[in-house]
């Protein structure tokens, strides 16, 4: 199994990474202990005060999850280049200082958005998981072939089973292809996902960040608003973090998410 102390894999929390809003398929198992889904594969993480353990070879871990949980890159440099004046963001990023942006699955990470409109994540977990459960092949996320045919209606998506249902036809008749997205811009490509049904430009930055790993995008949804409003006076400073505002967008909503929690239980 592959396994790291704590001072070898720093700014890495598989719970604050799967409670983040980025993926929905890490699910916890146990204290300390979490399952995560990918590509076809499944892993088992656990965590103490000492050790994170990924319960997998070292050939598999350096060709898959090294990559899924970016760890190669350095997010601690991303937190030093934090104002220091923003109190706000400091605060943020040290508690929320072990997420990474995965590197998901793009079609995955495009379905999965779609479902996510106007929806909370327990709701969006219990839906994603329920159509690998059901529709994938061993429990991984279905392919276009089949979504494009399967009937829907059960998966309590709403409204937004038309959504998915198109999508995976464009993709299943050849029309779209996720690949297609890897040689595009950051501009062209947004502009190719807005144009898509039931795609609107929050759920096109999600996907941006989220399934093509583009960093410089921050999806804007009420909390994030709320929060540039509040902290910012609605204007946050991207230029600053300029490439990486997506990894201060998950910092913020973190942290927000976390004190309305913590309100909520006082």
């Amino acid at each position: 199994m592959a396994a790291f102390y704590r001072d070898e894999l720093t700014e890495f929390d598989i719970g604050q990474i799967a409670e983040s809003g980025q993926c929905f398929r890490i699910l916890p198992c146990g204290e300390g202990t979490w399952e995560a889904a990918a590509f076809g594969k499944r892993l088992m993480i656990s965590m103490d005060d000492r050790r994170i353990v990924f319960s997998c070879s070292q050939d598999e871990f350096d060709d898959i999850w090294r990559s899924y949980f970016d760890l190669d890159t350095d997010y601690g440099a991303f937190i030093r280049s934090i104002d220091p004046e923003d109190k706000y963001l400091l605060s943020a990023a040290k508690a929320g200082s072990g997420i990474r942006i995965l590197r998901q699955d793009t079609w995955e990470m495009m379905v999965t958005f779609v479902i996510s409109q106007n929806n909370n994540i327990p709701r969006i977990r219990g839906i994603v998981n329920a159509l690998c459960e059901k529709l994938g092949r061993d429990g991984a996320f279905p392919e276009p072939e089949i979504l494009c045919t399967a009937d829907l209606s059960g998966f309590r998506m709403g409204y937004r089973d038309v959504y998915v249902s198109g999508l995976a036809r464009s993709v299943a008749e050849g029309e779209l292809s996720p690949e297609m997205f890897e040689a595009l811009t950051d501009q062209d490509a947004r502009k190719l996902l807005l144009s898509l049904k039931g795609i609107g430009p929050k759920v096109a930055d999600c996907i941006l960040l989220f399934g093509l790993h583009r960093l410089d995008y921050m999806p804007m949804d009420t909390w994030m608003k709320k929060i540039i409003k509040e902290q910012y006076g609605g204007h946050f400073p991207t230029e600053r973090y300029r490439g990486y505002n997506g990894v201060m967008q998950q910092y913020l909503f973190n942290y927000a998410r976390n004190q309305l929690a913590v309100a909520d239980a006082d």
